[in-house]
């Protein structure tokens, strides 16, 4: 190997060239390591043959850590096992943003600034954001480069997430006339656009099913049963529940398939609106403004005066984005135009003052992820907690739930919410049983029952010891056939094992 001071002729900077034969193919290449003092060139040049001669006993190498962002991204979209397409599409638009800037792999390796980035980002995001959309995916990235030898060790196994400054809203359960109010919103926004009116179909179908939206929303035609939705076995702790469907909802869903002509098994049962797979977060957005319609008429003030030319979708859609709906063609230049959409736009504002507090308590912790809340919390008030269990999918709690409940029905569950949305059945029964909160898994309020050392304890106190001492006499002595050891008042208390 002969080293050789070189200068290059674009940048002007000074390095050294080595040559060498390369371990694996045997081939004499040249390299240039652009070092000023020899020293340093040689050292890169001693790691640079390590790095080799590594990769030739099948050894990973510190290679990767020059790897660019892009190229890195790039392969682990292509070599990774992702578990769907869908999620392969969803980490490829997270890991393209890029927010923190990153250029190469080596600047994994500097987990301090990577997190002083994210904290930058609480400006104008929240901590679940930056953890769904730049922590979580750069440790998936991270994990599957050091398991495939592309990074020598995994820099991010030790990446603490960003957690939480303020408590998760909780979400709380619809009424039935809320239900029926956002049902009619969503046939409103469907004629309003001009589109197939199978939005509201699909909130039924969520409500019904009482499972988590996007699972039921990646079913595909095949999937549909009978009497029910055929849902993948569970992944980790997200299990999938029965997902039966009453018979007069199934008429209904027929009618939706033959609507869009019998498609083949192997499209979503589901689809949007351009006969495309249908997205689960444009579907929660439509169901959000949906719901703000519908709280918006429930609210709407009794002034004829105050509501007189006013429209509750314009006042919806002032109170969920913050600015009033626009209008189709270039803004009007004739005077009276621009006094009448002036005095439309005041009206509008006036309305949206007047019921903003009532439809933002109302809104509160709503969203379409209640749905499933919802079913729970209804069908737990008319039937056997156990087929709701089953039907959402909920893992039982001991012995009995887990081994010895498969003759449940899960038909009961989705039946009585159906009752319920169709007004065949009420939710202001009188319940023996007091909730403890709607959708909690089997958590009831049970009369305290005694403990029957205690009972018994209570009951004698007060009696003489002669009595206790007649009492002894009568059992058995030790030895005798009928003697045990835990009614032997001289080994253990007579007044708690009698």
């Amino acid at each position: 190997m002969k080293t050789q001071r070189v200068k290059s002729k674009k940048t002007g900077e000074t390095g050294w060239r080595f040559r060498y034969v390369h371990p694996v193919s045997g081939q004499k290449i040249r390299k240039v390591f652009w070092y000023v003092l020899r020293a340093d060139a040689d050292e890169a040049f001693g790691e640079h043959m390590k790095n080799l001669r590594r990769r030739k006993d099948g050894l990973p190498d510190h290679t990767g850590w020059h790897v660019t962002y892009t190229a890195l991204i790039a392969r682990f979209l292509r070599e990774a096992p992702i578990s769907s397409p869908r999620r392969r599409e969803i980490l490829k638009r997270y890991l393209e943003l890029n927010p923190l800037k990153l250029t190469c792999a080596s600047d994994f390796l500097t987990k301090g600034k990577l997190t002083g980035d994210c904290r930058g980002l609480l400006e104008k995001r929240t901590e679940p954001w930056v953890v769904k959309v730049v922590q979580q995916p750069l440790k998936q990235v991270t994990a599957w480069a050091a398991g495939d030898d592309v990074l020598p060790f995994d820099p991010l196994s030790a990446w603490k997430k960003l957690k939480r400054t303020n408590e998760a809203p909780e979400r709380r359960a619809f009424l039935p006339t809320e239900i029926a109010a956002i049902l009619k919103a969503a046939f409103e926004y469907d004629n309003l656009l001009k589109r197939k009116p199978y939005t509201a179909l699909v909130f039924k179908a969520l409500l019904l099913a009482g499972n988590r939206p996007t699972v039921v929303l990646n079913a595909k035609v095949g999937d549909l049963l009978k009497d029910r939705i055929r849902l993948p076995k569970a992944r980790g702790c997200k299990r999938n529940g029965t997902c039966t469907l009453p018979p007069e909802f199934m008429a209904e869903l027929r009618e939706y398939l033959a609507a869009r002509e019998n498609p083949d098994a192997g499209e979503p049962l589901f689809s949007s609106w351009t006969d495309t797979h249908m997205d689960t977060r444009n579907l929660s957005h439509l169901f959000t403004r949906c719901m703000c319609l519908a709280f918006t008429r429930l609210a709407w003030p009794a002034d004829a005066e105050l509501t007189q030319g006013v429209d509750a979708v314009n006042v919806a859609h002032r109170l969920l984005t913050g600015a009033h709906m626009g209008n189709d063609g270039r803004k009007p230049t004739d005077p009276e135009k621009i006094a009448e959409r002036v005095k439309t736009y005041g009206a509008t504002e006036a309305v949206a003052l007047k019921i903003k507090q009532r439809v933002e308590a109302l809104m509160q912790g709503c969203d379409m992820y209640a749905l499933r809340k919802t079913h729970i919390s209804w069908a737990r008030r008319l039937v056997n907690p156990d087929s709701v269990r089953v039907q959402v999918g909920h893992a039982g709690r001991d012995t009995e739930e887990r081994h010895y409940l498969d003759l449940v029905d899960a038909r009961e569950s989705s039946q009585a919410v159906w009752n319920v949305l169709a007004g065949k059945a009420s939710l202001n029964r009188e319940s023996k049983v007091l909730r403890i909160a709607a959708g909690a898994e089997g958590m009831t309020q049970e009369p305290e029952m005694p403990i029957r050392g205690q009972t018994e304890a209570k009951n004698r106190t007060g009696c003489s010891k002669a009595a206790v001492k007649n009492d002894a006499k009568s059992l058995p002595d030790i030895g005798s056939p009928g003697w045990i050891r835990t009614i032997n008042p001289v080994i253990n208390s007579h007044m708690l094992y009698r």
